[in-house]
């Protein structure tokens, strides 16, 4: 409302010194917020919704179409603000950046204990290979052992945050394809350098584990993301660790 009274009145310099106030007051809220992910969520969603009704009201036509007539006649009239749009959508990338560095914070020292080490499957402890140790129990059990239902858990506090925020659906479903790309990442990559965890019982864990990954995103309509095709890396290494391999035969197969 305040840049189309603007626009009316035609006040080149107000429209400059509102736009460039809100753009400079949401970078200094995030650098103090810089570790919160409901504030960034929040600013991430206001920033957005300020490009969207920049570009449905700045009056060029390809932005025109889907308005209503009504809608049409308050269209800017004096003004271009293709440069502020440009701003606030590299704005909205940066904040978009530190929401998932945020979020990949926070999970990132659950995985490695909570997918390949934590027992869901009850009764698998005993098949386990000589030398096994869950790596993170020489810090405390109790501060550094994960389980899969805490990654869920904290899954459903991110997914709640954007929805109550009112994030757009297409930048929902790009951070939780986002954050479970860096939970394959992490876990696969893990994986590959401890010798005591490749085993066909984490093999039998490890594919629990992602069964209820993938339950999850199916649960909250999040199939259609492609977050569950970021897994399938970590699908192919626990089902060959499931594989018959006491033959050579049995490797070459």
């Amino acid at each position: 409302m305040c840049i189309r009274h603007a626009d009316y009145i035609n006040d080149d310099q107000k429209v400059h010194s509102l736009l460039t106030s809100t753009i400079n007051g949401v970078k200094k809220v995030l650098k103090k917020h810089n570790e919160d992910f409901e504030m960034t969520s929040f600013w991430l969603s206001n920033t957005c919704r300020l490009l969207h009704c920049l570009k449905q009201y700045s009056g060029d036509t390809g932005f025109m179409t889907q308005n209503t007539p009504k809608q049409n006649e308050h269209c800017l009239k004096n003004f271009d603000l293709t440069e502020y749009r440009q701003v606030l959508s590299d704005l909205s990338i940066q904040i978009y950046q530190q929401l998932i560095k945020i979020a990949e914070g926070v999970l990132q020292p659950m995985i490695v204990t909570a997918v390949l080490e934590n027992e869901s499957i009850q009764g698998l402890s005993g098949v386990k290979p000589m030398g096994y140790r869950k790596r993170s129990s020489s810090r405390g059990d109790s501060e550094n052992t994960y389980s899969l239902e805490a990654i869920i858990r904290q899954l459903n506090t991110f997914l709640n945050i954007m929805y109550d925020q009112g994030l757009d659906p297409e930048i929902i479903q790009q951070a939780i394809k986002q954050l479970f790309y860096m939970i394959n990442a992490v876990a696969l990559n893990n994986l590959l350098l401890r010798k005591d965890v490749c085993s066909w019982s984490t093999g039998m864990q490890m594919r629990f584990n992602i069964s209820q990954l993938e339950e999850w995103l199916r649960g909250k309509n999040l199939h259609p993301s492609g977050a569950a095709k970021t897994l399938e890396p970590l699908i192919h290494a626990a089902q060959l660790l499931q594989l018959k391999k006491k033959t050579h035969e049995d490797a070459e197969a």
